[in-house]
């Protein structure tokens, strides 16, 4: 037999959100760190004395590197909880079992209302005799 899964509830918007922002932070990051790794390889190899020159941007990061450093891990720890919460999972909704009394009433409803359809469906037909036919049942 198929076993039949819980709906699940619908995503928050925010934890929407956690994800679009940790998918957008990841690229950019990444572009980040592989454009500066390209810029300091580019800039050390076509340096004259094989070393990086003291107006270069990476020159200054390392000249204050605390400050650099504290960013950094700021930067991370955003990145961090953006990932944790758009990893949020969500509930799965709790479905309401009916009573027995609920599914009498519902049943009955719909009893009447199929009988209604029949009669409405048949109105303007004639009804065929179908004394005719010799009886089946024994």
């Amino acid at each position: 037999m198929s076993e039949q899964k819980a709906p699940m509830a619908p995503v928050p918007r925010w934890v929407r959100l956690c994800r679009v922002l940790w998918k957008i932070i990841a690229y950019l990051g990444t572009a980040v760190v592989l454009g500066a790794v390209a810029s300091l390889i580019g800039t050390w190899l076509t340096s004259p004395q094989g070393r990086l020159p003291a107006d270069a941007p990476l020159s200054a990061l390392l000249t204050h590197w605390l400050i650099t450093l504290l960013v950094g891990c700021c930067l991370l720890l955003v990145a961090v909880v953006i990932w944790i919460l758009s990893r949020q999972n969500t509930p799965a909704l709790q479905m309401h079992l009916p009573t027995t009394q609920e599914r009498q009433r519902m049943l009955g409803r719909l009893r009447l209302r199929y009988e209604q359809i029949r009669t409405q469906s048949l109105q303007g037909v004639d009804r065929v005799n179908w004394d005719w036919l010799p009886d089946q049942r024994q």
